[in-house]
């Protein structure tokens, strides 16, 4: 008899072993699945978040360039036309044999503006288009452009050059 009964808790302890087994699975299961869950949540969030403030930045960078717009636009038509133009070639002083905007080669009898400050030269078409958007050259970012004090603007204004209005003057050196 003695036999039988430790077969009998023998298997006893077998079924219970295999019972613990089946919940251990099915807790690992679980654990896995809701860990699963979590770290897809996480990224999720991770993504919104990042892209919420890539918009808010995106908006702030809009503002702040349409506000540095309204405050220093470009240069007026009429100051563009008192940069000097050169016709390109091969007795002409400017430097560079490509404009840095198109990043097209100057071409013999073409007409290249030179800025008057920094010397640079640019197409014609090229230069005007920036200048009219930028007061700065676009290579060295130096200012055309001097902004005078609301004192010393006008039509009293001590400092050479041709005036144009808003206070904006333009300085013109035929001296390289």
């Amino acid at each position: 008899m003695t036999i039988g009964t430790d077969f009998l808790q023998n298997s006893k302890n077998n079924s219970s072993s295999n019972s613990d087994d089946a919940n251990f699975d099915t807790n690992m299961v679980i654990i896995l699945a809701a860990l699963l869950c979590a770290l897809i949540c996480a990224l999720g969030l991770n993504t919104i978040v990042r892209c919420a403030l890539r918009c808010g930045r995106r908006v702030a960078m809009e503002q702040q360039l349409s506000g540095a717009a309204a405050t220093s636009p470009g240069l007026k038509k009429r100051a563009l036309r008192k940069i000097p133009v050169e016709v390109y070639g091969p007795g002409t002083s400017v430097p560079e044999t490509e404009c840095p905007i198109c990043l097209g080669d100057f071409a013999d009898g073409e007409k290249v503006r030179v800025l008057p400050k920094c010397h640079h030269g640019f197409h014609v078409r090229c230069i005007d288009t920036w200048l009219a958007a930028h007061p700065s050259c676009p290579t060295c970012r130096s200012s055309i452009v001097d902004r005078t004090d609301d004192d010393k603007g006008g039509a009293n204004s001590q400092e050479p050059g041709p005036t144009v209005p808003s206070h904006v003057i333009v300085e013109i050196s035929e001296g390289r």
